[in-house]
């Protein structure tokens, strides 16, 4: 019996769950709430991995948010160079690249790293430096040089005027004595800037790039240093800079220095001058080649190009060729010719419709929130242009309110299956809440939460009840046990009560005794 009752109130329990379940149901269920916007997506294809031919083209980086466009690995296109690079820097994008992960020996290239270190370094450029003959010793006679003295006294500013335009190796090693207390010291802050920039393919062994086994880099590494040094302003000054005056010092007349890239000037070898050229570093020595880092600017576009272990011809009439320059000026040309910008996503041209719940609307409009360029090849296909776009979360609907500044997806563009494009979605009008629709499903999903918490109560105070009644019915049959085994044994027992009982027949009192021992009196008949 007591079963029965416990399971009838489980089951009305139950019953009263399914009933109030109903109305939350009836609200998050699908074929009520137009959810079924469709989203178009696509994947782009993993390229494998192969180490490349030694003159073969590598594809970009991908952990270094390179993008690459999809023909620049252009059969037609090369460069005589051991490794080589051209970026587009306001996008990131790698137009062609050779080698680019291999060890090179980056010559006066290093220069870039002193100088850019020594610029973080020193807050006053027109502090004075005394040449030291620590600094000086040791040097390659044969190197380049400003012709420092022990003794002599210039400004910061112009040691580093030293430094890149005629490549100075007396003038960075005074110059890294003076902010590193050592030459060795201020190597080592070398080190921890190339590491702290990313560089994985490079080590320092002094401030000037005169050879070392352990002195190298990678053209992709100096793709990071570079960068990084242009992003300061002196440093953009002085590297763009074709001719500089010293002044005269304690020791020495004024010196006039030119820069030794020949794109630059027309001073020492006009037959290598290309106007649009800009900066940055010559490097050479017999192991490391002819080495050039440059830069252009041409309307929107600003390239950075990387040749290092290029050539030096020597023609039959006993003319010589410094191929660095050649090799440059025909990868800044290819960037130029070949490729542009093109809008890719368009602020003004929506994606998609999507459907909204809990609104006043079925649906909203959305488009990206910004327009993007691509560097594209000049005769890119535009059918060839795919657009996709993602709602955040993987949802496929959109939930109210929406303001015209939430972000509320992706939208990405790609070009033959490449990631050319990508930006956020946005809704392109407002969409208020739904006020009813709202509460129905604030009210459903309270109910569901009282009753989740409604049942395990329930099944507790079922439990309870049961304990309480199991109780009493065991305390009643242990009463009933106690009195029959009393009666038995014509005892008293115990009652529930506490309070003893006799088991035996009640005794008669002594007026009952006398009553029914009295012989009854009948009156005589008359």
């Amino acid at each position: 019996m007591v079963k029965t009752r416990i399971f009838s109130l489980l089951l009305a329990l139950s019953l009263l769950f399914s009933v109030l379940a109903l109305p939350c149901a009836a609200v998050n269920d699908p074929g009520n709430d137009p959810t079924a916007a469709q989203t178009d997506s696509s994947q782009d294809e993993a390229a494998a991995e192969e180490e490349p031919p030694a003159d073969e083209e590598t594809p970009a980086d991908p952990e270094n948010g390179d993008s690459t466009p999809a023909d620049a690995s252009d059969p037609v296109f090369s460069v005589d160079a051991a490794a080589a690079m051209l970026v587009e820097m306001n996008s990131g994008t790698i137009v062609y690249e050779k080698n680019a992960d291999d060890k090179v020996y980056p010559a006066s290239l290093t220069k870039i790293m002193t100088c850019m270190l020594a610029l973080e370094l020193c807050k006053d450029l027109a502090e004075e430096v005394t040449v030291t003959e620590t600094a000086l010793a040791g040097l390659d006679p044969d190197g380049s040089t400003a012709s420092l003295q022990v003794g002599e006294v210039l400004t910061m500013e112009d040691l580093l005027y030293c430094i890149m335009l005629p490549s100075a190796n007396d003038a960075c090693c005074v110059v890294a004595e003076h902010l590193g207390g050592t030459i060795d010291a201020f190597v080592e802050k070398m080190n921890e800037k190339a590491q702290a920039l990313g560089c994985t393919g490079t080590h320092f062994a002094n401030p000037d790039g005169l050879h070392d086994d352990d002195h190298y880099t990678t053209a992709r590494d100096l793709r990071r240093i570079t960068e990084a040094a242009l992003q300061n302003e002196t440093f953009r000054t002085i590297v763009s800079t074709a001719v500089y005056e010293v002044p005269a010092t304690n020791l020495s007349d004024k010196r006039i220095v030119h820069t030794t890239n020949y794109l630059m000037s027309t001073a020492i070898n006009p037959d290598y001058y290309y106007e649009k050229a800009k900066g940055v570093k010559t490097g050479y020595t017999s192991k490391a080649g002819r080495c050039l880092i440059s830069t252009v600017k041409q309307g929107d576009v600003y390239y950075l190009s990387i040749v290092t272990g290029c050539k030096t011809i020597v023609n039959d009439d006993g003319s010589v060729v410094y191929d660095s320059f050649v090799q440059t000026k025909k990868l800044l040309e290819y960037g130029l010719t070949s490729f542009s910008f093109a809008t890719v996503i368009s602020q003004l041209v929506p994606v998609a419709q999507v459907k909204v719940k809990n609104a006043n609307v079925d649906s909203v409009v959305v488009a990206p929130a910004q327009d993007v360029t691509a560097l594209l090849p000049a005769d890119y296909d535009e059918s060839q242009l795919q657009l996709s776009y993602a709602l955040t979360g993987g949802a496929d609907t959109l939930s109210a309110p929406l303001e015209t500044t939430d972000d509320v997806g992706t939208v990405t563009v790609t070009y033959q299956g490449k990631t050319v494009g990508q930006t956020t979605l946005r809704p392109i009008t407002a969409v208020e809440r739904h006020v009813v629709q709202y509460a129905a499903k604030s009210a459903g999903r309270q109910v569901k939460k009282f009753l989740w918490l409604l049942i395990p109560l329930a099944l507790i105070l079922a439990v309870v009840l049961l304990r309480v009644r199991s109780e009493r019915i065991r305390r009643k049959k242990a009463a009933a046990r106690r009195k029959k085994r009393a009666q038995q044994a014509g005892g008293h027992y115990l009652s529930q009560s506490g309070h003893a009982r006799s088991a035996a027949k009640p005794q008669k009192t002594s007026s009952e005794n006398t009553a029914r021992n009295t012989p009854h009196h009948t009156p005589p008949k008359d």
